[in-house]
């Protein structure tokens, strides 16, 4: 299910009331949305637990590990694009995903019940999910002519009509199919999970000139690492970044240098930025031997 746009509402007023699970992945993006978050979980004083995953097995066993002590999982810059729906989830248990890969695994997005995700509405047009209807057959349909062997001769009436249903439920598939590949075709990145964490401690007063940079790292590691096109990147800086800027940002022109912005980072900050960064060069190492 998608939420648009009511980030504060539909997810973190339903978290902050539980403990969390935060599951996030180990590129640079993923770490400035989750510094910013934690700076949210300790103005709130919200219980949580942080696992570092660096693939889809690292986090079904982080799911299945934690599942007693957390029924609310954040999942950053990870899981988007599988179908979490597979995982065997309690029937309590429920994931918000902040992600920034797309195209999203349709799954997700149409499951009902325990499967959010956090979208901009104004991305919905580019996303061009299809309709569920389109994409997923009804009971009904799939059972369509399952029991008609051995039920007698049918009329020519019947036999016909059985064949016309037969015909459009194929229709039907190929369409679907159809649909799919051009769902999948492509793929792309959004926008910065780091800048929607700003927007929403923005919401909720609680901003600040650090969080503001922890969003720019993440908008920028986004165009490092060639994820985003330059013409992307520029319009986020103007439309989402821009009121930030100015509002942390010194309004006296004649300062330079360090008197212009100071960040501060306390000790436990810098320990989880170095934990993670440790993480993600030893995932690498490992991946390469």
């Amino acid at each position: 299910m998608l939420i648009r746009d009511n980030f504060r509402q539909q997810f973190y007023e339903v978290i902050r009331k539980n403990h969390v699970l935060v599951l996030v992945n180990s590129d640079v993006d993923a770490l400035c949305a989750v510094r910013i978050l934690m700076h949210l979980f300790a103005c709130d004083d919200v219980a949580y637990s942080l696992v570092v995953v660096n693939g889809w097995d690292s986090l079904v066993r982080a799911v299945d590990e934690h599942a007693e002590q957390s029924h609310i999982a954040v999942l950053i810059n990870c899981g988007a694009n599988r179908a979490l729906t597979s995982l065997d989830l309690a029937p309590d248990m429920k994931l918000y995903i902040i992600d920034s890969r797309r195209p999203l695994h349709l799954d997700n997005v149409y499951a009902q019940d325990n499967i959010y995700i956090l979208v901009n509405s104004t991305e919905l047009a580019e996303l061009k999910c299809p309709q569920a209807s389109e994409i997923f057959e009804s009971d009904s349909e799939s059972s369509d002519g399952e029991h008609e062997e051995g039920e007698g001769n049918r009329a020519l009436e019947d036999i016909e009509k059985r064949a016309i249903r037969r015909t459009r439920r194929q229709q039907w598939r190929a369409k679907r199919n159809d649909l799919l590949w051009d769902y999948y075709e492509n793929s792309w990145y959004s926008i910065s999970s780091a800048v929607q964490m700003l927007e929403l401690a923005h919401l909720m007063g609680k901003s600040s000139a650090e969080t503001m940079w922890c969003a720019v790292v993440g908008l920028n590691s986004q165009l490092v690492d060639r994820l985003i096109s330059f013409e992307a990147y520029t319009a986020v800086c103007i439309d989402r970044l821009r009121p930030f800027i100015r509002r942390y940002s010194s309004r006296n022109g004649a300062m330079k240098g360090d008197d212009v912005l100071r960040i501060s980072f306390d000790k436990e900050s810098l320990t989880f930025i170095f934990s993670l960064l440790h993480h993600s060069k030893s995932a690498l190492f490992d991946s390469s031997t």
